[in-house]
């Protein structure tokens, strides 16, 4: 894990952050910003044209494609996948990047007899 999506991780994590959302969440001026432009009759014409552009029915198209339904059912059998959803449980692919944390340190040799 890259240290630079822990630090966002960890300004997200920020009681101010989370109030300020909450703050633009009951603003009536929000809504208002966001009524605007959902209302707005120059964009209403590309929502209701969206279904029938080929870009989007491309994407569309591909969601039935048998080889792409075939990859995402054989994705748990894949070792590539196991490797990559294993890299989180591994402590020293991030311990020394958030330093010593309880419970985190590397198990001790038992002692020679």
């Amino acid at each position: 894990m890259s240290p630079a999506a822990m630090g966002n991780y960890m300004q997200f994590m920020d009681p101010s952050v989370s109030m300020k959302w909450m703050a633009a969440g009951m603003d009536p001026n929000f809504y208002t910003a966001l009524m605007t432009q959902t209302m707005n009759p120059a964009n209403m014409m590309g929502w209701m044209m969206a279904p029938m552009d080929p870009r989007m029915m491309n994407m569309g198209m591909q969601m039935m494609n048998p080889s792409l339904v075939t990859n995402w059912m054989m994705a748990p059998m894949s070792p590539q996948m196991m490797n990559t959803m294993m890299v989180p449980m591994n402590p020293a692919s991030y311990g020394s990047m958030m330093g010593a944390m309880p419970g985190m340190a590397p198990a001790q040799p038992a002692p020679a007899q």
